[in-house]
């Protein structure tokens, strides 16, 4: 009775554990964009974008690139041109 009880609920954890693992990406989509961030006079217009574009589209990562515009000395071909 015991190794009946053992074996089905290692079955039913099993069934448990594949089921979880194969809905992930159904549950937790990652939908993302990358895109440079926009000085102070395009800001109005990257809101927008953001609310109209990305959102409609269930985008829901957004990597937002930060140019320092750094002189580099070293290797001068980097800077931001």
């Amino acid at each position: 009775m015991l190794r009946k009880f053992i074996v089905l609920s290692s079955l039913l954890l099993a069934v448990y554990c594949l089921n979880a693992q194969s809905s992930i990406e159904e549950l937790m989509p990652v939908r993302g964009f990358s895109i440079a961030a926009p000085g102070p006079q395009a800001l109005d217009q990257f809101v927008t974008f953001i609310e109209d574009e990305l959102a409609t589209r269930d985008i829901n990562v957004l990597i937002l690139r930060v140019d320092y515009n750094y002189q580099y000395k070293s290797h001068p071909e980097l800077k931001d041109s």
